[in-house]
């Protein structure tokens, strides 16, 4: 197989065309060892020599700064050599109104056509962008090329992935891949390289056994390569520029938030896909289509009696949400997981680790009207949903039925199969489209005009009209896993490779051998002596209650899920609960006010006594006093009598006021001694 670099047809589909002619240079153990070979394509100007990588290091990493002035000189290869069959609908020019932007991982720079590509399919979810003819491409530098596991195959296996995901319209909040191709460097003209490739196959025809032998042998052609992708352009670039300007409003960034949610939870069904770098800043955002106005979701959640399949429906509007950049990523197809190998830990399926990350990445982030006082259930509603992110345990599918999302279920009036995107769990559209929900506020699409959100209005939110049932037994609640409906499309794979069960806690529910079928357990408390405690301390404890009072009366917001048994087993445990809590709690009242009113009576006897020991020593001292002004003759002899037992000793005060009459009454004998004399 001869390898040529010219204007024939797209990288990735001329190279697996390749693939299939000639079989003996290929590992058929792995299918992705097309890869590896140079496909047709154009070449960068830039010729990547300067470029200070270790050859032994398989992460793909450019430069943050990159002189641009390739982008110029092959200006006019992008115009006629492009990979395309339709050459003449695939001419691309460098959008030079757009700034080229550089990372870690990539470089990235725009590009337009010149025509608008040619619908191929003319159906209801037309999921592309407004502005079809700008796309953006990120050209990544490939280390390793001889390296399968480099990182630029890796997320073109993963795009191609997601791709499928989108094109059978289970989700759409994923960048898409339009095209892709492996550049290779030169200095000179197209034909020196092609006659460079020519005469290195030649001399390793004799191993055609070998999936090396289409590899170039040239050194420049195998170490410096570049991988390019072309990719859907999103005009309102990522979530983290709105991170601080306070432009989201809370329902706009209700919509953001489940579109996450939605397509984590499908991938990760489909695909066992876990992003390991997920953040405001991989988050793009992108404006609805032409003539598109909202986007519905349906899950199949299994066969209804009587009227066929059964679906949840939940509908948003505003913005498209776009998750980007998959260097990192993993995912499972066919029992092969796809995963960075300098990582082990990636190598495992953990549904919740890219919540945690967007949790710690969401927590500065200002949204406009969440202050408002009209917002105040739903300001708890999002406090409760993002501790639950943050803490780890529920995974995405689970958390799509938070009591936060109910008011998506609302279906506008003018919402019709035209205006929406449609999307289901399992890939079938309905035929029937939605009833619109019964005084429900038609829902105000977010305009966008200068990259500014215009505030929309806060749809009414309707009772939802499943029933409440007690469940008849809970055998226990210490460890409870709200789970969705056991039919329904968006639950985890049964078996996920490299998959262990997580589970999840109530905080507040930690309870042992609770059964709701049970009487409320009434509790007897015994009576006991306690020790005498300092005001201090009583005061230290009260405190302490009351702080742990507060924070248990802003937790304790409904972890209601809007499936029936959670929802249900839930409601009416906290009920039991809350009842238990009010008889201990009136029960501990009764007895401490009985302990208060017994200690006040002691305190009064104990007053009453002292009271009458004062006054028997004062008229004793009284006594003594006119028995001494009787006898004249004899020296005056101070008198000294022992005093009585106490059965307590005395307070400060009565100290100071036995002192003080004892006193007086010294003062008080002298003028009498001298009114006699």
């Amino acid at each position: 197989m001869v390898l040529s670099f010219k204007n024939s047809t797209e990288g990735s589909t001329n190279s697996n065309r390749n693939n299939n002619r000639d079989d003996s240079s290929i590992d058929k153990s792995n299918q992705y060892n097309h890869l590896l070979k140079t496909p047709d394509s154009y070449f960068c100007v830039h010729s990547g020599v300067d470029r200070k990588i270790k050859l032994d290091d398989d992460d793909d990493i450019d430069s943050e700064e990159e002189d641009l002035s390739y982008l110029s000189k092959s200006n006019n290869l992008l115009k006629k050599q492009f990979n395309n069959d339709n050459k003449e609908n695939s001419k691309y020019i460098i959008n030079n109104q757009l700034k080229p932007t550089g990372g870690k991982n990539g470089h990235i720079f725009f590009v337009k056509q010149q025509q608008q590509q040619q619908k191929k399919k003319n159906n209801n979810n037309n999921n592309s962008s407004s502005s079809i003819d700008e796309f953006a491409v990120k050209r990544q530098y490939i280390s390793s090329p001889s390296n399968k596991q480099s990182q630029c195959y890796r997320e073109l296996i993963i795009f191609q992935h997601l791709n499928k995901l989108m094109d059978q319209n289970k989700t759409i909040n994923f960048v898409r891949l339009v095209e892709w191709y492996k550049a290779a460097p030169h200095s000179g003209d197209v034909s020196r390289l092609n006659q460079v490739l020519q005469d290195t196959t030649k001399q390793v025809k004799s191993k055609a056994n070998s999936a090396a032998a289409a590899i170039p042998k040239d050194p420049t052609l195998k170490t410096n390569q570049y991988m390019h992708f072309i990719l859907e352009y999103a005009n309102l670039k990522t979530l983290s520029d709105y991170r601080s300007k306070s432009m989201v409003t809370l329902k706009l960034f209700k919509s953001i938030l489940f579109q996450i949610l939605y397509a984590l939870a499908i991938a990760q069904k489909e695909l066992e896909f876990v992003h390991n770098d997920l953040h405001t800043g991989n988050i793009l955002l992108q404006t609805l289509p032409a003539g598109k106005k909202y986007i519905m979701y349906q899950d199949d959640i299994g066969d209804e009696v009587n009227t066929g399949r059964k679906y949840r429906t939940w509908l948003v509007d505003g913005v498209v949400v776009k998750i980007n950049d998959f260097g990192l990523s993993r995912i499972s197809t066919n029992g092969t997981v796809t995963f960075n190998q300098k990582n082990a830990s990636s190598n495992y399926f953990l549904p919740t680790s890219d919540l945690t990350n967007l949790a710690s990445s969401l927590k500065s982030f200002r949204i406009a009207d969440l202050q408002d006082p009209k917002n105040r259930e739903e300001r708890l509603l999002l406090n409760n949903l993002k501790k639950k992110i943050s803490e780890g345990y529920v995974p995405p599918y689970v958390l799509l039925s938070h009591k936060f999302f109910s008011s998506l279920h609302n279906i506008p009036e003018d919402a019709n199969i035209d205006n929406c995107i449609r999307l289901s769990s399992d890939g079938i559209i309905p035929d029937e489209f939605p009833e619109a929900t019964p005084n429900a506020n038609v829902v105000v699409q977010v305009e966008v005009s200068d990259h500014v959100f215009a505030v929309p209005k806060t749809p009414a939110k309707t009772p939802s009209k499943t029933p409440i049932k007690t469940p008849s037994k809970l055998e226990s609640y210490k460890e409870m896993i709200a789970m969705t409906p056991p039919s329904s499309k968006l639950s985890l794979p049964s078996t996920p490779t490299f998959y262990r069960p997580m589970k999840f806690t109530f905080s507040k529910l930690k309870r042992n051998n609770s059964n709701l079928t049970q009487q409320p357990v009434q509790v007897s408390v015994q009576e006991e002596q306690e020790e005498e405690v300092d005001e201090e301390e009583e005061e230290e404890v009260e405190d302490e209650d009351d702080y742990v009072e507060e924070e248990e009366e802003e937790d304790d917001i409904e972890d209601v899920f809007e499936d029936e048994e959670d929802y249900e087993a839930t409601i009416n445990l906290t009920k039991k609960l809350s009842t238990l809590n009010i008889e201990l709690e009136e029960e501990e009242e009764e007895e401490e006010e009985e302990e208060q009113e017994e200690e006040q009576e002691e305190e009064q006897e104990e007053e009453q006594e002292e009271e009458q020991e004062v006054e028997e020593e004062v008229e004793e001292q009284e006594i003594e006093i006119e028995e001494q002004e009787v006898e004249e003759e004899e020296p005056e002899i101070p008198v000294t009598k022992a005093r009585k037992p106490r059965r307590k000793k005395l307070t400060v005060a009565q100290q100071l006021k036995q002192e003080g009459l004892y006193m007086i009454n010294r003062l008080i004998r002298p003028v009498d001694d001298i009114k006699r004399r």
